[in-house]
């Protein structure tokens, strides 16, 4: 059966019989492709959302397909489909950016950081662990609109305005973490540092 209207019924009569599947059984989802073509994929790899578009090529996004809102929350509750990326999912994304990119846009810094912000808990052993995996980090370039990626030791947080300056006007490298610029206030700036400094990026000051 890959006819996907046939297929959205069966899920539908099974959220209005709040179906689960047994504990062991094997659990697949239907990702359709087309009105008659997709493929069966595991909700592991599944999310509802990815509102920013970044995991487009990593998972499969169940609300991007022509699933009604009630099969999503059906296989919310019966699969245990996540509603979002994970941090674990941004860990992954990022470690792929730092081995195969040498920079990465603006829009793509800027998706990345705001979630990765709000999900984030310095008590989380887990995120702990991320931390120390991260080799590059985010490079900002004055009127460039490329975000480099660059070794975590040769960039530093600008905590001190006077010395900024200073290397400002005398070298042509771009020395300084990135961070959003004041006409595109979503992200928090001092949130952004602290979490720069709990990932262990070295202040200018120091």
């Amino acid at each position: 059966l890959t006819e996907f209207s046939k297929i959205e019924r069966i899920y539908s009569f099974l959220n209005d019989a709040k179906w689960k599947p047994s504990d062991g059984a094997h659990k697949s989802i239907w990702f359709p492709e087309s009105d008659d073509d997709g493929q069966w994929v595991s909700p592991d790899e599944c999310v509802l959302h990815d509102a920013r578009g970044l995991f487009k090529s990593r998972l499969h996004v169940l609300e991007g397909t022509k699933y009604k809102p009630e099969v999503l929350l059906f296989f919310s509750n019966a699969f245990e489909v996540r509603s979002k990326p994970s941090i674990d999912d941004y860990s992954s994304l990022w470690k792929e950016w730092e081995n195969t990119r040498a920079t990465i846009s603006v829009d793509e810094c800027q998706a990345f950081w705001g979630p990765f912000i709000m999900c984030f808990n310095s008590k989380t052993k887990n995120e702990n662990l991320i931390f120390d995996s991260v080799t590059k980090v985010p490079a900002f370039s004055d009127g460039s609109s490329e975000v480099l990626l660059l070794s975590k030791k040769d960039v530093f947080i600008p905590d001190d305005l006077l010395l900024k300056d200073l290397f400002d006007n005398s070298s042509p490298t771009p020395l300084f973490v990135w961070y959003p610029s004041k006409n595109k206030p979503s992200i928090s700036r001092l949130r952004l540092f602290h979490l720069y400094s709990e990932i262990g990026f070295n202040t200018l000051s120091e």
